[in-house]
């Protein structure tokens, strides 16, 4: 199994929250950085996607494991195994912050 985040929504984002999850996101890169944690896009090997539907990253290199997928839309169910690589806490703020948008 491993160490494995889990998450739903199944009602999806609005408009409005979705712009303040981007928003969060972004400043999440640069507390990133400055701590040296490497996030690239779920492959890991370019800069982290966010776009008007999805955010989509990983860690660099060695330091990757699964991608986070993250979207607007419903999801009935989801997961991100992270294998506690340092890009994990971005994944746990993410879903936080996440949580705390769309209450």
């Amino acid at each position: 199994m491993g160490y494995t985040h889990y998450w739903k929504n199944p009602n999806g984002f609005t408009p409005e929250q979705w712009a303040r999850i981007v928003q969060g996101v972004k400043a999440l890169q640069v507390i990133c950085k400055d701590e040296g944690i490497d996030l690239e896009d779920g492959s890991g090997e370019d800069k982290p996607e966010i776009t008007t539907d999805r955010i989509w990253f990983n860690g660099r290199d060695d330091l990757s494991h699964e991608s986070f997928a993250f979207d607007a839309k419903p999801i009935e169910f989801n997961f991100c195994k992270t294998a506690y690589k340092p890009y994990d806490a971005a994944v746990v703020a993410m879903l936080v912050y996440a949580s705390l948008v769309s209450d």
